[in-house]
């Protein structure tokens, strides 16, 4: 019985020394603790090759974060970030004016014999009417802009023509308006249709076809094709969807003739007589989305056409 007791009470005297030991040492300078470095080496041998796996594993569970970057580097990328703007901006923009200026050089190729000054403007707005929509343009009677004026965009497609011109700003009305009213187009059939390929002979030359397209509802343009015949094979002369067709009337100032109004789009027979096909004409863009245009401003001399039909 006594030895029992003893036995019991031992782990308990070694935890009040182990305790004891502990408190005193924790009372000790610092330089008096370097004997307990012998014993964490040898504890380190042990645990640090067996925690290395899982080192790995909670590293690839949960990855380090990116420490944010200080407020200098932020400000140095977001100066880089703003000048690549401005590079793209200044380069979209010599772009554009390349563009305007090739537009305005193929608008003389047409007409080298009509004096007309052409006027580069933006479009700045439209009215409110959705059945005759009127483009607002910033220039007038002070940039030498009259009504009847033409305003084309892409260099030869006809955006419409001024309808009223204040003296700073100007209404363009769209081909394409339906209040705009009917308009003589051409298809010319003697051009050639493959690049390259050589135009008819003077004497064999095929005759135009002619139409009077009205505008549509939805920004196109449709008029029956004229009756012509080939004069060499006497066969009848059909446009085909892509050819292009250009304005040739005479109500409009000269300085638009052969401007081109679209494109066909599709080939059909007309409802009032079936022997002759009605086509549908397609200006190059959306007219009434136009961001920009070009008036061809003509002189007095060479404008003989009339006034826009009310």
């Amino acid at each position: 019985m006594t030895r029992s007791l003893r036995s019991s009470r031992a782990p308990d005297r070694a935890l009040a020394a182990a305790l004891v030991a502990l408190f005193v040492t924790s009372l000790l300078p610092p330089r008096m603790g370097t004997w307990v470095a012998w014993f964490a080496e040898k504890a380190d041998l042990l645990l640090v090759p067996a925690a290395a796996p899982f080192a790995l594993l909670a590293h690839w569970l949960a990855p380090a974060r990116q420490a944010p970057a200080d407020d200098a580097l932020r400000l140095l990328e977001s100066e880089a970030r703003r000048f690549e703007t401005l590079f793209a901006q200044e380069r979209a923009e010599n772009a554009r004016l390349r563009a305007i200026i090739r537009d305005l050089q193929q608008g003389r190729e047409l007409a080298p014999d009509v004096s007309v000054r052409l006027v580069a403007t933006p479009i700045v707005g439209t009215t409110t009417d959705p059945a005759n929509p009127l483009l607002r343009a910033p220039v007038g009677r002070a940039d030498g802009v009259a009504v009847n004026a033409v305003a084309v965009v892409q260099g030869v497609q006809i955006l419409g023509r001024v309808v009223s011109a204040g003296t700073r700003s100007c209404l363009i009305q769209p081909i394409t308006s339906r209040s705009a009213g009917a308009i003589e187009g051409v298809i010319l059939t003697d051009l050639p249709r493959a690049p390259g390929a050589p135009a008819p002979a003077a004497d064999s030359a095929r005759p135009a076809l002619r139409a009077r397209l009205h505008p549509m509802r939805d920004g196109t343009l449709q008029g029956v094709v004229s009756h012509e015949r080939d004069p060499a094979t006497r066969e009848v002369l059909l446009p085909s969807p892509g050819d292009t067709v250009r304005l040739d009337d005479p109500q409009w100032p000269r300085n638009a003739r052969m401007l081109v109004i679209g494109t066909v789009e599709r080939v059909e027979p007309a409802a009032e007589d079936p022997q002759r096909v009605q086509i549908t004409v397609r200006p190059l863009i959306t007219l009434e989305r136009a961001a920009e245009a070009v008036l061809r401003v003509a002189a007095a001399a060479d404008d003989r056409s009339a006034e826009p039909p009310p």
